[in-house]
């Protein structure tokens, strides 16, 4: 790609392309809209403070929309806090108030939790939360930092793009057998293979296998070799897909929608067809909920070979509401993908925060605070294969009660900015497949919530860059040669 035809991209997706403004608003409008919306289901005592946090929240997000002006590369983490406060926190509290018990169903909310005093409760607290990232932001933007690196010149050579293929295509045999064997990553099911090998099986599979597909595509497309190009993403997206049926979580093809785009972002080569890739993901994922919900009801069931569960899933069909909102049923499933409010209000509702041993069991791979979550707060017994994630600010509220959230949100955000300005600034080759998989790992700790479990995903993901940045420079000598 020509330099210009790079300045051409980033100008697009950029400060002063026309879906910037529209996008930058559009939390604000939910905010606004939604709060309309439920203002007549608030008890009269409640209702003035209701449109109190209403009107904070609309000026909040107004003044965040501020901070996401300029290159959309640069702004990924505050643009991944504003989609999970916006569909996590705010759009849930609405459908909440619309229609508890659907939500209940949803996220297993306990009833008694879901009553206005804690829902205006969780409401407040996303409202401060927005107003943290705010003020944090802009802090940093006073501040100088270094300017993003240009995007990674072309490189590539055919031999290099088919041996890292065929390399990607191996460890994706290699990872997900046992994954499929050993129940290794299903959700709720506490397999402990010798030596930790289950937490490295499932973080190289979803770690490692999509870096080495995109950097397989990095290589293909410097090379010119469209086809080949294209057998890296369908691998990429192969990794995805086994990664869902599989542990049976609702967020694989969800994340690696946003990686491919921050992927393609990060090389100055996004364009409408890779939007188009992109929407289709998450639209297959979003089609997806239903049925991987079914499939992991049977593997909580007892199915826990999984050709029987999956079978299973595949036959029953869930009968459809005839009551139901067509536009709240079709916001549901995208809303509840988020561990955010239908997790913090039961978490307010149980109003005890844990111990510093329950941290530090987290910290060395134990339950930690999202088995609390699970076992205490939900109520869940430990037989059970189900787990809840508290969502960024339950475990934040979990850990140190308000005071936890206001600290925590600072701490992450100014954290999230750093790092990403260090590696979007860094002279790696590898750059645009770092990226993506940190994005992606940023969006699913802030989405979740599960802040004790990223220290192997971390230590994966360097091992990783480390690994496919020795792979480019060899390919990088190999093409110069």
């Amino acid at each position: 790609m020509t330099d210009d035809a790079v300045a051409r991209t980033q100008r697009a997706w950029g400060e002063g392309s026309s879906w910037a403004w529209t996008l930058r608003v559009l939390p604000a409008a939910v905010v606004l809209a939604g709060g309309f919306a439920t203002q007549d289901l608030i008890a009269d005592s409640a209702r003035d403070a209701y449109a109190v946090w209403t009107a904070a929240g609309v000026a909040g997000m107004l003044l965040l929309a501020t901070r996401l002006k300029g290159p959309f590369l640069a702004r990924v983490p505050r643009w991944i806090l504003a989609t999970v406060l916006t569909l996590g926190y705010f759009l849930q509290v609405y459908l909440m108030l619309r229609n508890p018990l659907d939500v209940e169903k949803a996220s297993a909310v306990i009833a008694s939790s879901i009553t206005t005093t804690t829902i205006l409760a969780a409401y407040g607290q996303a409202v401060i939360a927005v107003w943290l990232v705010v003020g944090v932001c802009a802090f940093l933007d006073n501040l100088p930092r270094r300017p993003p690196a240009p995007p990674v010149p072309p490189i590539g050579t055919g031999r290099a793009t088919r041996l890292t293929i065929l390399v990607t295509a191996a460890c994706l045999a290699v990872t997900s057998v046992p994954m499929a064997v050993f129940n290794v990553g299903l959700v709720g099911y506490a397999q402990n293979l010798p030596f930790r090998l289950a937490g490295f099986v499932l973080n190289s599979h979803r770690t490692l296998i999509p870096g080495l597909a995109l950097t397989a595509a990095m290589l293909a497309s410097g090379a010119g070799q469209r086809r080949w190009y294209g057998v890296a993403i369908a691998l990429f997206i192969a990794g995805a897909v086994t990664d869902t049926l599989v542990t049976t979580t609702r967020a694989a093809l969800l994340v690696a929608a946003i990686r491919f785009v921050i992927f393609e972002l990060a090389r100055g080569t996004l364009s409408r067809r890779h939007l188009a890739v992109g929407a289709l993901i998450v639209v297959a994922a979003g089609s997806a909920f239903p049925f991987i919900t079914r499939l992991r009801l049977e593997r909580a069931g007892g199915a826990t070979a999984w050709g029987e569960a999956l079978g299973a899933a595949g036959e029953a069909r869930d009968e459809p509401d005839a009551d139901a909102d067509p536009v709240e049923a079709a916001l549901l499933p995208v809303a509840m993908r988020f561990a955010g409010g239908g997790a913090l209000v039961p978490i307010i509702d149980h109003g005890v925060q844990v111990d510093t041993a329950t941290v530090v069991d987290g910290l060395l791979g134990g339950p930690g605070i999202t088995g609390y979550t699970t076992r205490q707060v939900f109520g869940y017994p430990s037989t059970d294969a189900i787990g809840i994630a508290p969502s960024l600010l339950g475990w934040l509220f979990l850990a140190d009660g308000e005071r936890g959230q206001r600290v925590g949100i600072i701490v992450i955000t100014v954290l999230m900015e750093l790092l990403w300005s260090l590696l979007a600034s860094s002279r790696l080759l590898v750059r645009p497949v770092v990226l993506a998989l940190v994005g992606g790992q940023l969006f699913q700790v802030v989405s979740e919530g599960t802040l004790e479990s990223i220290g192997l995903p971390a230590a994966v993901t360097i091992a990783s860059a480390v690994i496919l940045e020795i792979l480019l420079r060899r390919a990088a000598r190999t093409a110069h040669a």
